[in-house]
Parts: structure tokens; C-alpha cells; sequence
């Protein structure tokens, strides 16, 4: 299976210095002992220089001992299409429920046709359905954005008392390659190292 990384055009991509879990909660405790740094905002990274996600699925080839990574650069203006596929069928949804609501909050008079009674009683059903509808894919594509945000922005610590920890990332993805990781079951997505 390929490598895929979110391509941001002329082969760039989002560059980042992962810290290990372990590494990750030495600093938090370490962190929640010291008094100075009280409601400090704390940027952390890993010991590693920031890599490039293309640089990352190198890495990973190599430790698997592949002769050559397979790396899928999707480009990012898929999130543009995918979140305004999204926010346009929500708002579409929320006009027909605003248009429901109208519908059905019309009083029928005595003499009201039967047709009227039952697009009435269709509205009333139909717009709350329509407006969860609306709300969920609202949401998506909410969560697009953010995916959007996270594929374009580096997270990459500088300064030396940014960076945190022993473990880089070469030495994260051979102890996976040697010895699985239990809990993260996509691991297997990038194959296993040949004994």
C-alpha cells in the first residue's frame, strides 16, 4: 500500500517532528511538576529535525527494508471539493427545512383542501428530518476543514526547549516494524518488516 500525504503543490507538503507517546507523557508529567510553567502554553515536539511527509514515508520504506516507498501525493485541493460538497448540501438541506418550516406553520382554514392538510402534515414531518440532516453534514464538513488545516499547517517545533524526548521517528517506526503496535490496528496498512 502507497504512502498517501497531502500534496500542497510543486511536491511540498506539511513538515512536522512527531513526539513518541512515551516521550509525550514524561513531558506532561514533568510539565505538571514544575510550578513555573502554571497555564504556560507549551510548544512540543520530538528530538527529531522537522520531515516532510514525503520524507516520512521514505523513512518508513527504508526501515521496512523496501527498496523503494511508494508515495501517493493527493493533491489538497481534494479537501476544497470534498468541504464544499459538504457545506453546499447542508445549506440545501437547511433552505428545504426553512421552507418546510414556513409550510408548516401555516394555519390551514376550515375549508382547506386535502392536498393542503397533507403537504402540511408532510412539512411537519419532513423539516426536523431535513434539519438533523443539515446539522450532520454540517459538521462534515466542519471536520474537513479542520483535516484541511492539519494537512497544510507545519506542526514543527524550533527552539531546543521545544523539542522533547529521546525516541525519533526512525526509532518509532522500527520498534513497530520489529514488534507491532497492539493498539493502533492501521499500522498494518503500511506492511511489516520481513523477518
Amino acid at each position: 500500500a502507497p504512502f498517501v500525504y497531502f500534496d500542497l503543490g510543486d511536491d511540498k507538503s506539511a513538515t512536522c517532528n512527531p513526539i513518541s507517546e512515551p516521550d509525550l507523557a514524561a513531558a506532561l508529567v514533568d510539565t505538571i511538576g514544575d510550578p513555573a510553567r502554571k497555564n504556560m502554553l507549551w510548544n512540543i515536539g520530538g528530538p527529531d529535525d522537522g520531515l516532510s511527509m514525503q520524507e516520512q514515508g521514505k523513512l518508513l520504506a527504508d526501515v521496512l527494508g523496501k527498496e523503494e516507498a511508494k508515495l501517493l501525493g493527493v493533491p489538497i485541493g481534494i479537501f476544497d471539493v470534498i468541504i464544499n460538497g459538504l457545506q453546499g448540501g447542508a445549506d440545501a438541506c437547511n433552505a428545504a427545512a426553512e421552507y418546510l418550516k414556513s409550510i408548516a406553520s401555516k394555519e390551514l382554514s376550515a375549508d382547506a383542501s386535502t392536498v393542503q392538510s397533507a403537504l402540511n402534515g408532510i412539512a411537519t414531518k419532513l423539516q426536523p428530518v431535513l434539519a438533523d440532516v443539515s446539522e450532520s453534514v454540517e459538521d462534515a464538513a466542519e471536520f474537513g476543514r479542520i483535516g484541511r488545516y492539519y494537512a497544510i499547517e507545519d506542526m514543527l517545533t524550533t527552539e531546543p526547549p521545544e523539542r522533547y524526548g529521546k525516541t525519533s521517528l526512525r526509532e518509532h517506526y522500527e520498534r513497530i516494524a520489529r514488534d507491532g503496535q497492539e493498539y493502533d490496528p492501521y499500522t498494518s496498512v503500511f506492511g511489516a518488516k520481513e523477518a
